[in-house]
């Protein structure tokens, strides 16, 4: 239903005001409107008693969650990251796929061709057992490509999850400081919430009640 207006009412709220976009609500020089899907409620400007600011954080319980998750993910990051930070890695291209891997057929005796018999190949040498790894993480160890191998993946395990915790850490802290504002009108049978887009309309909006009542 569209808005009628009395005669001397003028819009005050929303400015530009369009009548497809259907606000909320309304402020005129003479009532404020609120517009709801059964109807319409009204309160003369003249009855107003008092306006005052208010806002919200509609989102704060979200973006502690993320915070918390956020810092939990970080500290297991710097778990898995400091412990290794002082060791000697491999280079990350140890993680590529090398050319030849997988080729051949690993049933077939190399030391075999066309069925003619060849000698056994020598028995191999026994290797000595690895050394026990000290107890002390930041005792410098054997130059082992096995062992470097884990301190480069424990070590990008550890950035990894401390980009991803600062990641929810910030995302959080944006969410939680998200704020509502509102201006609510009282008079001495009913009181109206209205909100707005920021602080500055929200003091033009008071202003204007202050300038009409």
């Amino acid at each position: 239903m569209a808005l009628t207006l009395a005669r001397g009412e003028t819009i005050l709220y929303p400015m530009p005001y369009v009548e497809a976009e259907r606000p909320p609500y309304v402020v005129t020089n003479q009532r404020l409107i609120e517009r709801m899907e059964v109807g319409e409620r009204v309160l003369a400007v003249k009855s107003l008693i008092g306006a005052s600011r208010a806002k919200a954080r509609p989102f704060a319980a979200t973006g502690v969650f993320l915070m918390c998750l956020g810092l939990a993910t970080a500290a297991l990051g710097a778990y898995f990251y400091i412990p290794v930070a002082g060791m000697e890695a491999a280079s990350w291209k140890s993680l590529l796929p090398t050319a030849g891997e997988g080729d051949g057929d690993p049933g077939a005796d190399p030391g075999s061709e066309g069925g003619e018999n060849t000698a056994a190949p020598p028995k191999p040498e026994p290797t000595p057992p690895p050394e026990e790894m000290p107890d002390d993480p930041s005792a410098e160890h054997p130059d082992d490509a096995a062992w470097r191998l884990t301190v480069l993946k424990t070590r990008l395990t550890g950035m990894a999850l401390l980009g991803l915790g600062l990641l929810f850490a910030m995302l959080g802290l944006r969410i939680f400081r998200k704020r509502r504002y509102f201006v609510v009108c009282r008079s001495r049978d009913a009181m109206m919430r209205i909100q707005v887009d920021g602080k500055v309309q929200q003091d033009i909006i008071l202003a204007t009640l202050q300038a009409v009542t």
